[in-house]
């Protein structure tokens, strides 16, 4: 879901956040959901713990849980981008 479309989210924070190629709720997701990676999407939107947990309930509560468990179970360790690996 585009982050535009997501109520509770501030402009600027969804401005930050595409300045960095993060548009979808599927994106955020599958960084705030790599536990390591959670501290630099906090930092990148300069906001305090209790307002980025704010923006990450707002933005999971858009997704299925089938979604949700679709990106934590995926297997690309290095940036859990969602980029599924080439085909051999």
């Amino acid at each position: 879901m585009d982050l535009n479309k997501i109520t509770g989210i501030k402009h600027d924070e969804i401005e930050l956040l595409s300045k960095n190629w993060i548009t979808t709720s599927e994106e955020f997701a599958s960084i705030c959901l790599n536990k390591s990676q959670r501290i630099n999407l906090q930092k990148l939107l300069k906001v305090n713990d209790s307002r980025y947990k704010e923006i990450e309930i707002l933005i999971l509560n858009s997704l299925s849980e089938i979604k949700i468990n679709e990106i934590k179970q995926f297997k690309n360790i290095q940036n859990k981008t969602g980029a599924k690996k080439p085909l051999k």
